[in-house]
């Protein structure tokens, strides 16, 4: 025997046998060893009472940042598409990508022609406005035939797709064709 059971009995202590009783509690009644496990752990905690509430509020707040990015990525296209700008102030990077908007359209007005560009690509950091991407844009083509890089671009709107033959490029105004 170890230096415990000969502690325990010499005190006279009853050896604690599973599914036997237990005199464990202040009063000296006796209790299933079961139910002692249950008294020991106190009340709930805090996340079994607060954290659906807590869960469900970020759930709603992440939703309520997404559609205010919609809508924030919807009025600029607006205004770039309406009245051809101006593109100052724009939604950042990050909010373009939360709304659902993975492409930045450009027109180069050397050769006329729109391209997209991948937003989530840039190296950029994500707070980064909209617009201030406007001075890194080159249009390769007119690059290729000047022979340095070629900056006279424009920016058109966000998109959530590339431009092809099902979603076409975007319209200045009703009257552009």
């Amino acid at each position: 025997m170890h230096k415990g059971a000969d502690l325990a009995a010499a005190i006279g202590a009853a050896s604690v046998v599973p599914g036997t009783f237990s005199t464990a509690t202040r009063s000296g009644l006796p209790i299933g060893r079961a139910a002692g496990h249950f008294l020991a752990m106190g009340s709930k905690s805090r996340e079994s009472i607060y954290g659906g509430s807590v869960r469900a509020a970020a759930e709603r707040a992440t939703e309520a940042r997404k559609d205010a990015d919609r809508l924030a990525c919807a009025a600029w296209n607006k205004r770039m598409l309406g009245f051809q700008g101006p593109a100052q102030p724009s939604p950042a990077l990050g909010d373009a990508l939360n709304a659902g908007y993975r492409y930045l359209e450009v027109k180069c007005l050397g050769c006329n022609t729109h391209q997209t560009v991948a937003l989530d690509i840039a190296r950029r950091p994500k707070a980064t406005p909209v617009h201030e991407l406007e001075r890194y844009m080159r249009c390769r083509d007119c690059s290729q035939v000047r022979g340095y890089p070629y900056k006279r671009s424009v920016l058109v709107a966000l998109r959530a797709t590339k431009i092809s033959a099902g979603d076409p490029q975007s319209t200045w105004w009703p009257g552009e064709r």
